[in-house]
């Protein structure tokens, strides 16, 4: 099985995309634990080359209803 890092189309079932944004899934590795690795692997990876803007005051511009549920 594999897995792709998408930018659009990722529920599809079948995509089509770059050969460095596919990976093999390990034999024994289900699914679901893959998927759940690749996309925090993708947001750590995104964290560290898009830090958020903080501003002086150390306060989140987002007003935390909206980003709390």
């Amino acid at each position: 099985p594999m897995l792709a890092l998408t930018r659009y189309g990722g529920l599809a079932e079948y995509v089509v995309v770059p050969a460095e944004r596919a990976f093999h899934v390990p034999e024994g590795l289900p699914l679901v634990e893959a998927a759940a690795r690749l996309m925090t692997y993708g947001t750590r990876i995104h964290a560290l080359l898009h830090p958020g803007r903080v501003a002086a005051a150390g306060l989140c511009s987002t007003p935390p209803k909206l980003w709390m549920g």
